[in-house]
């Protein structure tokens, strides 16, 4: 005689404890594919959200530059000219 429980698998409260089992564990996958499925949609989010282009042209055709420190800069044709501050 073994001291753990085991239901019989032909009566009534067998199928209960093999169906809560079951279903007890198909909600663990699902939860775990679930979170797994949000870190991955918030990962590209978040790349798109910070994401900005470094050089760009505008609607007039004035390629532009922005650098890491935030300075903006435009072609004129030779050479990358700083935006002078208007403020």
């Amino acid at each position: 005689m073994t001291s753990e429980f085991q239901p019989p698998r032909d009566s009534i409260l067998g199928e209960l404890y093999f169906h809560t089992i079951a279903q007890s564990f198909l909600m663990i996958l699902l939860g775990v594919g679930l979170l797994l499925f949000s870190v991955i949609v918030n990962e590209n989010l978040r790349d798109d959200v910070y994401f900005t282009p470094g050089e760009w042209t505008d609607d007039k055709g004035i390629q532009w530059r922005r650098t890491n420190g935030g300075l903006l800069y435009w072609w004129d044709g030779s050479e990358w000219i700083k935006l002078q501050s208007t403020a």
